[in-house]
Formats: C-alpha cells, sequence, structure tokens
C-alpha cells in the first residue's frame, strides 16, 4: 500500500516530467513546490513527496498565481474520494 497526501488534480502542474503544486506559507505568500506523484484516484493524485500534512495548497486561481504573490487564502475542505468496499 503506497502512503501519501491527496489532493485535487487541477492544483499539479506539468513540466517536462516535473510535477509541481503551489503552497501558499505561513506570511500567505505562494511558493512553488515540487512534489511526486503516485496512481490517480478518481479526479485526485497521491502525492508520495514534497507536501506535508496541513499545508495550503493553491486550488483556484492557478493561472494568475505566481512564486512571490501574497495572497489573502480562503480555507476550503474537500473531500477525497470514498475507497469502494471490496
Amino acid at each position: 500500500m503506497t502512503s501519501g497526501i491527496l489532493i485535487p488534480q487541477r492544483c499539479v502542474t506539468e513540466l517536462q516530467g516535473m510535477y509541481r503544486v503551489y503552497v501558499v506559507n505561513e506570511k500567505n505568500e505562494v511558493e512553488i513546490t515540487e512534489v511526486e506523484v503516485g496512481p490517480t484516484v478518481k479526479d485526485f493524485w497521491l502525492i508520495s513527496n514534497g507536501l506535508e500534512a496541513g499545508e495550503k495548497v493553491v486550488y483556484e486561481g492557478l493561472q494568475r498565481v505566481k512564486a512571490g504573490s501574497v495572497v489573502n487564502p480562503i480555507i476550503q475542505d474537500i473531500k477525497p474520494p470514498v475507497p469502494e468496499k471490496q
């Protein structure tokens, strides 16, 4: 069984085989974080390395955000898919 953090696929950008997410730090500044992705689960990526539990990942406005931007984050609780019983 693989462990990691599930995040919506829309939060992950890929460029030349490198996967990244935008993370909001404690100063509300946007940082780009390189991540390792595992398998997908419905519309979510399993992030196996690069994110810690509780980090704020940018979900909306990905086209406008850039590293160093100061933002006023609105926290959304996005529920990952429920595993199917076998």
